[in-house]
């Protein structure tokens, strides 16, 4: 048998039970999760753990936060190479902006979802990139034009 070694993974999300339930799914994949509330700290905190994932919730309400956070993340060298995966419910064309880094992925998923992201997240660590943001626009905009 295989043993896992935790991985520290930082959740940011504002909504408790939202946060709650993330962590819940990657503590059940043998995770180690760290859980934050708001921005406001973040980088620092991403200076303090180093987790080896970010993932952050991102809406309407918190885009501009969530990409400077971003932005701060990667210029900075200490944390430059953490991968950010970004959640959402639904994502938009202006949002494929965020796939041009390859650090940064966009992952559409539910908070009842927990098993996508415990997957994405073991994807990420395993060097795997999840689904670029841009081909999946591209291939729900080719669903909608057939049907």
């Amino acid at each position: 048998m295989i043993r896992r070694i935790p991985a520290t993974v930082l959740v940011l999300e504002e909504r408790h039970d939202s946060r709650a339930a993330y962590a819940e799914a990657l503590r059940r994949v043998g995770l180690d999760v760290a859980e934050l509330a708001d921005s406001q700290t973040a980088l620092d905190v991403v200076k303090a753990i180093q987790p080896r994932v970010i993932v952050a919730s991102f809406d309407s309400r918190t885009r501009e936060d969530r990409l400077a956070l971003c932005r701060e993340i990667k210029a900075n060298p200490t944390t430059s190479g953490i991968p950010i995966l970004l959640t959402a419910l639904d994502v938009t064309e202006d949002d494929t902006a965020l796939a041009t880094d390859p650090g940064v992925l966009v992952l559409t998923v539910k908070q009842s979802d927990g098993a996508k992201l415990a997957a994405a997240v073991e994807g990420v660590l395993a060097g795997q990139r999840a689904e670029p943001l841009r081909a999946r626009l591209r291939q729900k905009k080719d669903v909608n034009r057939s049907a």
